[in-house]
């Protein structure tokens, strides 16, 4: 009934690792095929296993993550957009904020053009011009990923 064919069996056994009616597959077992009551440690012994399988392959996969993140923590690479790519470009990293990203492709314009000195402080300017900044290398990084995914 629970183990007459392959699929059946599949399933029961999923149902086991799940621990989901446990008793209930051992009740209909025993209903069925009274002297078979030794399938109890059949079950017993198949639950603690894949139990056990199962947590040590959580536990590695977790710990691995945070391996590969320690990793990624202490080895930061030097991001390649805050060199020159070449003598036309010139790439700015977004910390510094100091001139817009990729000067020479963009028709840029100082920010107090956009935004007069007047009616904003200068925090202000600066808070815009850091923040337009960040908003021009996001694109230009959106725009290179998409083309790297399309070499891909």
């Amino acid at each position: 009934m629970r183990f007459g064919n392959l699929g059946v069996a599949c399933y029961t056994l999923f149902q086991l690792i799940t621990l989901d009616d446990w008793f209930y597959i051992y009740t209909d077992v025993v209903q069925v095929y009274p002297s078979q009551w030794h399938i109890i440690f059949y079950l017993l012994i198949f639950i603690i296993l894949e139990t056990f399988i199962f947590i040590n392959l959580f536990v590695a996969v977790i710990v691995d993550n945070l391996e590969h993140t320690q990793a990624a923590a202490t080895n930061k690479p030097q991001p390649t957009f805050g060199k020159k790519q070449n003598d036309q470009d010139s790439v700015v990293d977004v910390t510094d904020n100091k001139e817009p990203i990729l000067a020479s492709k963009f028709n840029s314009k100082p920010i107090s053009e956009y935004y007069p000195p007047s009616q904003h402080t200068k925090r202000d300017l600066e808070t815009k011009q850091r923040y337009f900044s960040i908003l021009a290398s996001m694109e230009f990084h959106l725009h290179a990923g998409k083309q790297h995914d399309q070499i891909i």
